[in-house]
């Protein structure tokens, strides 16, 4: 563990955490709770992880939610053993599902669709198949597992396009663990937890963990009013997160803390 902001102290937080009485754990999915894989549809997420998360969210005041960069009824397929017992936030905050299953979307602006779909044409005639993600606000490209030749034919040639459309459109073009996202920048990460820390009021303990550029927005947005967690394996250029974890064995050892902090079943 490394603390990034030293006004930060775990115990502290620990132990304003057990007082609380509404606790709010906000977690990306892939490279946070599930490995990264290049059959993205079989990146499942770790059983030690899911077991922590079901004890939690058992307690009468923890909320647990997810906050992925992929669609909302995807993590629920991902994640089946806690449907209906967490929220779902899919496509960086595009998508909701709520602790009833009951699922919204917001839509973007017309000319926003129409980048996307001019995005989609740029990247005809490369073999990619399986590896472009249309989403409700953006499109990815998925570049984890290709040769190097190939990636460097997107990076050289497709990116520059993209980042053309995003320039002229007011898009955010976005390179993330695995690839590159093009996306209406409206919505994002920061939006949810805004919304969290909104609908929580002053009583909400909240963290969020992530590990990746685009969970920036969401360690900026809770600077100052809950504890953010980077998870790198590296030492970040910079992060707006508080503490670095640099193992899965450092995650699940405060899933423990949190859990533990937990008040009774519901």
């Amino acid at each position: 563990m490394k603390m990034l902001n030293p006004n930060i102290d775990i115990d502290t937080f620990f132990s304003n955490l057990r007082k609380g009485t509404e606790k709010i754990l906000v977690l990306d999915y892939d490279g946070t709770i599930a490995p990264f894989k290049v059959e993205r549809d079989k990146a499942f997420p770790d059983k030690k992880i899911v077991d922590l998360l079901k004890k939690i969210v058992k307690s009468r005041d923890c909320t647990v939610a997810i906050v992925s960069g992929r669609k909302a009824k995807e993590i629920a397929r991902l994640l089946p053993d806690l449907n209906n017992r967490i929220e779902i936030w899919g496509s960086h905050g595009w998508e909701h599902i709520e602790l009833d299953g009951s699922y919204s979307n917001s839509r973007p602006a017309p000319e926003v669709l129409k980048a996307i779909e001019d995005a989609a044409k740029k990247v005809n005639g490369y073999s990619l198949k399986g590896r472009i993600e249309r989403k409700d606000a953006s499109i990815a490209i998925h570049t984890r597992g290709l040769e190097k030749k190939e990636q460097k034919e997107i990076k050289d040639k497709v990116v520059p396009e993209w980042k053309d459309i995003a320039s002229a459109e007011g898009m955010s073009l976005v390179r993330f663990n695995g690839g590159y996202e093009l996306r209406d920048k409206s919505i994002n990460k920061g939006s949810v937890i805004r919304e969290i820390i909104e609908k929580s009021g002053k009583n909400g303990i909240i963290c969020y963990i992530g590990d990746d550029s685009t969970d920036e927005d969401a360690f900026a947005e809770l600077k100052d009013r809950g504890l953010s967690i980077l998870i790198s394996y590296e030492d970040p250029i910079s992060s707006n997160a508080d503490v670095k974890f640099d193992s899965m064995d450092e995650l699940i050892d405060f899933l423990k803390r949190w859990s533990r902090a937990c008040g009774g079943e519901r």
